[in-house]
Formats: C-alpha cells, structure tokens, sequence
C-alpha cells in the first residue's frame, strides 16, 4: 500500500514539474514585438534623459565638459538603438539599406529621373549590388560571373 501511495506521489510530483523542465517555445514574431516595445520604451527613456541633462545644464548644475560628455554618449547609444529598431522593423539590417539606397542613387544617375538616364542596360551584381554595364560576363567590383538574367 506504500508502495502504490509513494508511485502515486511520485507520479504526482513529476507531472507538476515537467512543465517547467522543457525550454519555452515562443513564436519568432511575439519575439521581436516585444524587443522592439523594450527597445523603443529605452529609447524614450534616452530622449528623456537627454531632456534632463539639458535642462540641468541650463540650470548650472552640471558643467560644460560634464554635459557634452553625457550628451554625448546619450546620443550614440541613442543612434545604435535606432538603427536597431529600424532594423526590426523591416527587416534588413543597416548595411542592407544602405547598399539599396545606392543602388538606387546609382540607378537613378546622380539626380537623374530614370526616364532621362542613359539608355544603355545596367546590370547589378547579385553578391556586391555593384552596377555593371550591360555587355560585362563579370562584376567589375567583386569579379562574380554575371548571367544574362540578373
């Protein structure tokens, strides 16, 4: 009879734990909601800081070489967690949209509507983003093959 009460414990006990044995599973998306919400309340809390230290500067209470050196490292970190939430919010990375918005600035030549740009064919390298002409087998940048398609 101790025996079946002491399975029966047993039993008990390590259906209780198991739940909190396994790794939690949560969905990619709920994932990155909430580091964009954690990363956007840390950027407010920056910007209000950045308030502060001017406003306390203002007041004399901190000196100049004391509020350029806050100010600046509130604004660095400030940038990095920008680029950050940029980054999930559509997401690319930093390096990603710059190269697109080259690509772009090139492909539009220098200010030039698309309309009015030279009509000669342009081909972008699919490693580099690299603007090749259209007669070029490889990319004058990184030396990939470039096929007729890209």
């Amino acid at each position: 009879m101790t025996l079946v009460l002491g399975a029966l414990l047993l039993l008990c006990v390590a259906i209780t734990v198991r739940p909190f044995l396994r790794p939690r599973e949560t969905a990619p998306e709920a994932t990155s909601s909430v580091k964009l919400r954690e990363l956007q309340y840390r950027k407010e809390l920056l910007i209000a800081h950045i308030r502060d230290a001017e406003a306390e500067y203002a007041t004399g209470k901190l000196s100049k070489e004391d509020f350029d050196d806050v100010i600046l490292r509130y604004k660095l970190e400030a940038v990095d967690l920008m680029k950050r939430i940029s980054q999930l919010e559509t997401g690319e990375d930093a390096h990603s949209t710059v190269e697109r918005e080259i690509s772009d600035l090139k492909r539009t030549r220098g200010g030039l509507s698309s309309s009015e740009a030279p009509s000669e064919p342009w081909t972008l390298c699919p490693k580099c983003g690299y603007e090749n002409s259209g007669e070029s087998a490889f990319c004058a940048q990184c030396g990939r093959r470039l096929s007729r398609g890209e």
